[in-house]
């Protein structure tokens, strides 16, 4: 699911030099909203309802899709305003705050897979993805490797890698790598002043929404799991919330009128996300790009009616929320592999007491990480920017070496599973346990019996063992062909 940035959107540390005589945009002050945590709160619950398996949360997935635009329009904000007071963007800040924001949590929890795995919880065919997902996953292209290997999210048929949810994670790092260097691009070239190349930039940012959009609709007609995983068809949902901070740039709180359009807009994009939620399934042909569009745009509304003072802000400030929403980003990160580790068997529970169990294991372990792991990190007070230099590469050879060591001795696939391609796998006929006397015959076809001898009018003496006459009763029935999916 989504990287979710769970604290007030990063102030930077040092002010970057105004440049001498070019002329800078007024940008309204943003400080912390408590009401974007009750957000983030509602989306990773809607999450976790869809992960347990809630009839009613059938679209839970959608979640992701609110962190997506949630998450640009945050850090295009972040980014815009620094560049509204100095001319200037300071990438490298930039990139520094966001890696101790989300690196430090997510390799820990990459750590705890592996420990898991260790300890014997997952079983081959999961050990077994883990040689792949634990680099392509520190590398943070998690999304493209399945789609690579053929991944189909949410599929049944098979258990999932417990680092399956790190796919969004993947798109949102690539996103906060490249944005800020497209709008550094952008900015610098856009015009002789700035409102024309704050223009320059909408135009920009609102083709490559629209070609995103395109390409998650075309290609899911082939492949919805390409649309689904990957960076380019989902970055739409961000964009959106990169659309909304330049909007925004100049004005956070609305006049009168405006606000109370505003909340009325941002109720009604509430109830419809919640009415998505309940109604949507991966397999939608709607969804593509159409209901993740919608998705994208009901989140603005609802960003924007958060924003001021009102019911919604009311609802999304309760202290239930933002506690939840403060621990968002580790209650994501967690959650998928303690939902896998707890299941029905181990547990002896199912329904609603099993979902209560996973639920408080994972805020727990959710509540020690953001304590004692994302908030020291963040601050400095664990480590510093020296020590991270050197800890860092330390930390990711240690990772896949302990991914090498314990799945070397996992067994390779069944022996009548033929991979042909990356995500194709071909199926031959599992060994059969049963023979018979036949030969195989064209999956399209069958036997035509023929009829039957007339019986004899007198009695014939009994063989000394049981034959059937090949031309004068029916084949023998053949036992179904069993494969493996």
């Amino acid at each position: 699911m989504a990287a979710m940035d769970v604290a007030a959107p990063d102030v930077p540390g040092t002010a970057t030099p105004r440049t001498a005589g070019v002329p800078t945009l007024v940008a309204a002050p943003f400080g912390y909203s408590p009401a974007l945590d009750g957000l983030r709160a509602v989306a990773v619950a809607a999450v976790l309802l869809f992960h347990g398996g809630l009839a009613q949360a059938s679209g839970g997935f959608l979640g992701v899709s609110v962190f997506f635009t949630l998450s640009g329009f945050l850090i295009a904000s972040i980014v815009l305003r620094e560049w509204a007071r100095s001319s200037t963007i300071d990438l490298r800040g930039f990139w520094s705050r966001r890696f101790r924001r989300l690196l430090a949590a997510s390799w820990l929890t990459i750590g705890l897979v592996l420990v898991m795995g260790m300890a014997g919880i997952w079983d081959d065919s999961q050990m077994r993805s883990l040689r792949g997902d634990v680099p392509w996953s520190l590398a943070e292209l998690a999304n493209w490797h399945f789609i690579v290997q053929g991944t189909t999210y949410g599929a049944s048929q098979s258990p999932p890698s417990p680092l399956e949810h790190f796919w969004s994670l993947a798109i949102e790092q690539q996103f906060y790598v490249l944005l800020p260097v497209l709008l550094v691009v952008v900015l610098a070239r856009g015009g002789a002043s700035p409102r024309r190349r704050l223009r320059t930039a909408v135009v920009v940012l609102g083709t490559l929404t629209a070609a995103s959009a395109v390409a998650n609709g075309v290609l899911a007609r082939t492949s919805i799991d390409r649309a689904y995983f990957g960076t380019d068809t989902r970055a739409a949902e961000l964009l959106v919330g990169v659309l909304l901070a330049v909007a925004l740039l100049g004005r956070i709180r609305l006049d009168a009128r405006p606000r109370r359009v505003a909340v009325a807009a941002g109720t009604v994009g509430a109830v419809t996300l919640v009415a998505l939620v309940g109604v949507a399934h991966l397999s939608s042909p709607w969804l593509y790009p159409w209901g993740l569009l919608l998705t994208a745009a009901c989140t603005g509304a609802v960003i924007v009616a958060a924003l001021q003072h009102g019911a919604m802000a009311r609802v999304l400030e309760l202290a239930p929320l933002v506690a939840l929403g403060r621990i968002s980003y580790g209650v994501y990160l967690l959650h998928w592999p303690v939902f896998l580790w707890l299941t029905p068997m181990r547990t002896g529970l199912d329904g609603p007491i099993l979902f209560a169990l996973r639920i408080a294991v994972t805020l727990t372990a959710a509540i020690a990480m953001y304590r004692w792991v994302e908030q020291p990190v963040r601050s400095r007070r664990l480590v510093t920017w020296r020590q991270a230099r050197v800890l860092l590469p330390c930390a990711a050879v240690l990772l896949l070496v302990g991914d090498v060591w314990i799945t070397s001795d996992v067994p390779g696939p069944p022996e009548y599973l033929v991979a042909r391609a990356p995500g194709d796998v071909r199926v031959r006929e599992a060994p059969s346990t049963t023979s018979t006397t036949e030969g195989p015959t064209s999956p399209t076809t069958l036997p035509t019996p023929e009829p039957a001898a007339p019986a004899p009018t007198t009695a014939a003496p009994a063989p000394t063992a049981p034959t059937v006459p090949a031309n004068t009763a029916a084949p023998a029935p053949r036992h179904p062909r069993r494969v493996l999916l």
